[in-house]
């Protein structure tokens, strides 16, 4: 039978590049998902303008509630 490397395997130095890869490659996704999840909606983008116009006193509560209601916020 026939072995890679003369029979000894990649060693330490493969271990550890397969090891950091891994950790890379899983990196990298938690990273994107994390992104993914903190991004704001874009209702959630409109609410937040509805809100800063009720506290600059441009709407009133009841314009306020129409609108969201409108959007289907919450």
């Amino acid at each position: 039978m026939m072995h890679w490397y003369g029979g000894y395997g990649p060693g330490w130095a493969g271990m550890l590049f397969m090891t950091l890869a891994t950790l890379a490659v899983v990196g990298t996704v938690v990273a994107f998902a994390v992104v993914a999840l903190r991004r704001p909606t874009r209702g959630d983008d409109a609410v937040r303008t509805l809100e800063l116009r009720l506290a600059r006193g441009e709407i009133d509560e009841e314009e306020f509630d129409r609108l969201r209601r409108a959007l289907g916020a919450r």
